[in-house]
């Protein structure tokens, strides 16, 4: 069974807004772990969105706007993380 690269990007993306951790620390611990089961294509891809959505999660905050909103559900509790997250999942998975 493939691994999902985007799935593995969320899960990464998750331990570092409620970690605190270092992004780079947390990329390099899931390509140690996965490294040998995931092709390099899907490596770069990983990487890519990973940096990609830690770079414009600046963006977002800075103008305080939510493009995702309507793909996040109402009725998510009200956690700052939580919907870090949800958005998260929104801009990677579409």
């Amino acid at each position: 069974m493939a691994i999902d690269v985007r799935r593995l990007a969320v899960e990464a993306l998750t331990r570092v807004q409620q970690e605190s951790s270092y992004s780079s620390a947390v990329l390099d611990s899931i390509l140690n772990k996965y490294g040998d089961e995931i092709p390099q294509p899907d490596q770069a891809l990983l990487s890519r969105l990973y940096y990609g959505v830690l770079e414009r999660l600046l963006t977002l905050g800075l103008y305080n706007r939510n493009p995702f909103k309507d793909k996040i559900k109402e009725n998510a509790p009200g956690c700052c993380a939580d919907t870090k997250v949800r958005v998260l999942s929104a801009y990677i998975y579409g």
